[in-house]
């Protein structure tokens, strides 16, 4: 179990970094979105939700998926580190990264799969330091 719980750590260290590039792409992405839905010509004032214009609703919307991404990056990046150096602590952030990483069809599938496999053997507890 100690290559498996290894192996897990890594996987999650690169997941969590990929987690964090997604956050720029998604910056990027909605952002120009919310530019270009600010500075399009309208012939009137818009506002479509609440009061908000457009633009304001894409920014929000970016700035919400931006920080789960966010933070789930950089819990996936510390249970990974966690579960390199064995620490008992690193167990729970990386069943919660991988059981939320299960909705993502098809490699956080499988790293969800495994995380789950990997972290509730009875060995892989045994193995794990305070």
């Amino acid at each position: 179990m100690e290559k498996h719980i290894k192996t897990l750590g890594i996987l999650h260290i690169i997941y969590g970094c990929l987690r964090l590039l997604s956050v720029v792409g998604i910056g990027l992405c909605l952002g120009g979105l919310g530019y270009w839905s600010e500075h399009a010509h309208r012939p009137a004032p818009f506002h479509d939700f609440a009061g908000l214009a457009p633009h304001q609703i894409i920014n929000l919307v970016a700035y919400v998926i931006m920080s789960a991404a966010l933070a789930l990056g950089v819990a996936g990046i510390a249970a990974g580190c966690g579960l390199l150096s064995r620490k008992e602590w690193a167990r729970i952030p990386a069943l919660a990264v991988g059981v939320l990483s299960l909705l993502k069809i098809p490699f956080g599938t499988a790293l969800g799969i495994y995380t789950l496999w990997v972290l509730t053997q009875r060995q892989t507890k045994q193995l794990m330091v305070s």
